[in-house]
């Protein structure tokens, strides 16, 4: 009989890795860790342990990598057209196709190289037009025409955009708001469940009680393998897509 006593441990210090990414469903999560199934089903837990603790080092030092590439300022001096604070800006092209066609424009009044001062204008904006001083223009020059003189941090356009974005979905929200639909707030909140699978289900403080369950049926089955007594417990069923929940309903089910 092997030794009843190292379960509980064993699933503590893997409770605790999983609770730094408590989106993952269980089967999920340990699919991460094992990802060849007979590798899992043979699995030793101190040899888990090894596969959890590169598991979790490798997705730190991903973090970390991509938090000193956010931290690294990007220059551009492509324009920024929600800025519409009046300035110089330079022609860099005026021969274009503007639908794709293959058809192309040539802007003759505009001279390559040459500095033009940025006007705001009114109406919409949906951040493809430019207007300037020395050329007035309905509908405005589209925007890859021209660049900034000042390089700049590219976030601050993308910050611009995004600001725009969400402006305009709070008035599309207030011209429907009479009727029941989705706030925008609401929308993206969907959103972020489908593409991240964040749901009441997947709430970190889940994982304690998942844990306990998990121990209780282990230890009435001590010569089993974490592998094994899940796979027994799910039967056929792919362990990726069950629920943390259908999991703890085939544990109960266990003899």
């Amino acid at each position: 009989m092997r030794d009843i006593n190292r379960i509980r441990p064993f699933l503590d210090k893997v409770a605790e890795v999983w609770e730094r990414y408590p989106d993952l469903r269980f089967g999920q999560f340990v699919i991460d860790v094992v990802p060849d199934s007979d590798r899992l089903w043979n699995c030793e837990e101190d040899g888990f342990l090894e596969y959890l603790e590169a598991f979790d080092s490798g997705i730190r030092e991903n973090r970390n990598s991509d938090k000193a590439k956010e931290k690294t300022v990007v220059l551009t001096t492509d324009m920024n057209t929600f800025d519409n604070t009046p300035r110089k800006i330079r022609c860099k092209e005026n021969r274009h196709d503007f639908i794709g066609d293959g058809n192309y424009i040539t802007e003759e009044e505009l001279e390559i190289g040459k500095e033009y001062t940025l006007v705001p204008h009114g109406g919409r904006h949906d951040g493809m037009f430019v207007h300037i001083k020395e050329h007035p223009c309905r509908s405005g020059y589209p925007y890859y025409l021209f660049e900034e003189l000042t390089p700049y941090d590219e976030e601050i356009g993308k910050k611009a955009a995004l600001d725009e974005l969400m402006r305009s979905l709070e008035e599309a929200e207030k011209s429907i708001r009479e009727g029941r639909t989705y706030s925008a707030e609401e929308v993206f909140q969907e959103m972020k469940k489908v593409i991240h699978g964040k749901d009441k289900s997947l709430d970190p403080e889940r994982i304690d009680g998942f844990a306990e369950v998990l121990s209780t049926t282990w230890k009435r089955h001590p010569h089993m393998r974490l592998g094994q007594i899940i796979q027994y417990a799910l039967g056929e069923t792919d362990l990726w897509d069950v629920k943390d929940s259908e999991i703890i309903e085939a544990l109960s089910r266990l003899d």
